[in-house]
């Protein structure tokens, strides 16, 4: 999710196009139900998948539930804590914030206007709500204009080492849209992680055309300024066992001085150590990624309407609305 927040055009976009609808969720029928709901076959590398076990130097420790992918196709958003192993994770962590959703925490901040570098939405406060189900970013039509939301949470911060959960929530998923959960630097302006980001010019693909075709994708390192060329290392997500990426999933990031590890849905998605990311990326820097540099959550829903579409696609005609949400965030520090 590349940042050209500065590259703004004012201007609402009145040449629009349409797609999904949101659904709404159904009600959660208990914590059984949740993790009977399993399939496998998460995710691709971009390169050589890790072992979906222990990758070398890293000790993981396995979801409770020993289910590899928990559909959460029929439950609500979180707002509680999750089942031990639900996020799946390695262990040594100490929960150091619950973040409260039901309300805009301190230092959060808005992109106002196009991005026209990126997309050709109107960024606006009014389409980001929090409540009882968390933050909610809304991507919509409003007569001639296409309305959503750029949601930087600079008052969240997360220190170099840390693990953090996330309960996320896609919906109107398809061609046009991009759906993101990132982290951008609180000190220094270089580097991002894309914890989650849906790329709509690769809708219907899933991860079967490998890298640069992944409709879903986390990007666990990326450093430098931009264009980002000191090195990254991207894995495919692939979607829900009903084939869709709409719905809600759990996903759990860490990143310490020696490895980065992502989870989904409780099990091990992918992961890249010190090593493995310097020997693969003769250019990259994985000091400036671990050096001090605290970061902050970002939640965007970008949507292109075909006028200079670059990222994602183009919204079909049939396009009305679209939303991500994110009922649950907690941040770990080592005990």
């Amino acid at each position: 999710m590349t940042d050209r927040t500065n590259a703004f055009d004012a201007r609402p976009i009145h040449r629009q196009r349409s797609h999904r609808p949101i659904r709404r969720r159904t009600a959660i029928t208990s914590a059984a139900a949740l993790f009977a709901a399993a399939a496998t076959g998460l995710i691709a590398s971009e390169s050589t998948s890790p072992a979906t076990g222990a990758t070398a130097g890293i000790k993981y420790r396995r979801a409770s539930h020993g289910a590899n992918n928990i559909d959460l196709s029929t439950t609500s958003s979180q707002t509680g804590t999750a089942s031990d192993g639900a996020y799946g994770g390695t262990s040594g962590w100490a929960l150091s914030k619950t973040v409260d959703l039901t309300e805009q925490p301190s230092g959060t901040t808005y992109t106002t206007g196009v991005r026209t570098n990126t997309d050709q939405s109107y960024n606006r406060k009014a389409q980001a709500t929090w409540g009882s189900d968390g933050l909610t970013v809304t991507a919509e039509r409003s007569g001639g204009t296409i309305y959503s939301a750029d949601v930087m949470l600079r008052g969240v911060n997360i220190p170099s080492v840390a693990a953090i959960e996330m309960d996320i929530d896609m919906q109107g998923t398809g061609a046009g849209l991009g759906h993101a959960v990132w982290f951008r630097p609180l000190t220094g302006s270089s580097g991002e992680m894309d914890l989650l980001e849906y790329v709509g010019s690769n809708a219907g693909k899933g991860i079967s055309g490998g890298a640069g075709t992944y409709e879903a994708k986390s990007t666990l390192i990326r450093t430098g300024s931009s264009p980002y060329n000191q090195g990254s290392k991207a894995f495919g997500i692939a979607p829900r066992s009903n084939g869709s990426y709409d719905g809600i999933r759990r996903y759990r990031y860490e990143f310490t001085s020696s490895s980065v590890s992502l989870w989904v849905d409780g099990s091990l998605a992918g992961s890249i150590t010190k090593a493995q990311f310097e020997k693969q990326n003769s250019s990259g820097s994985w000091s400036q990624f671990t050096a001090g540099t605290h970061w902050y959550p970002r939640v965007t829903l970008q949507v292109n309407n075909g006028t200079s579409a670059k990222l994602w696609g183009t919204v079909p005609d049939s396009w009305k609305s679209s939303s991500i949400n994110v009922s649950a965030m907690r941040i770990y520090t080592k005990a």
